[in-house]
């Protein structure tokens, strides 16, 4: 087993947020640039504001509204992919049960991981429209 130490989990939460980051930036500098194509930023632009102030400002938080839903369900699959890592790893955790569990075909506890990913997922799901509806209201956009 490995140290359940901060540095025993560090190599594992890299290779599981490693993808993430590089498809959550592509996708923000998608967004950012759709935001700056829109009315409000050539307004902001003829009344001689920066353009680092027009991105964080203006085009910023649209963009993280339109990510805010497929980061949260990227979250509940990355409990799900955990398994793996953490059997590479050696780490106790959901996955590291699971696939214990499989190996011993102990279908209770195999069934009761599955039922409770599949409850994070939709918790996820339920969060991510929360908090995108949170967002939508406190910028002043339609509801």
């Amino acid at each position: 087993m490995a140290e359940n130490t901060v540095d025993g989990y560090l190599p594992a939460a890299l290779c599981l947020a490693v993808s993430g980051i590089a498809f959550f930036g592509q996708m923000l500098s998608k967004a950012i640039q759709r935001a700056m194509n829109e009315d409000s930023v050539l307004y902001a632009r003829c009344r001689g504001l920066s353009d680092r102030y027009i991105v964080v400002r203006y085009a910023l938080p649209q963009a993280v509204i339109s990510i805010v839903p497929t980061f949260m369900q990227m979250m509940g699959m990355c409990m799900a992919g955990s398994a793996i890592v953490e059997n590479i790893f050696s780490l106790p955790g959901l996955g590291y049960r699971i696939v214990d569990s499989l190996t011993n075909r102990d279908l209770p506890v195999i069934y009761a991981t599955v039922l409770f990913l599949a409850f994070a997922l939709v918790i996820f799901n339920i969060l991510a429209d929360i908090i995108q509806r949170l967002l939508q209201t406190r910028k002043g956009g339609a509801a």
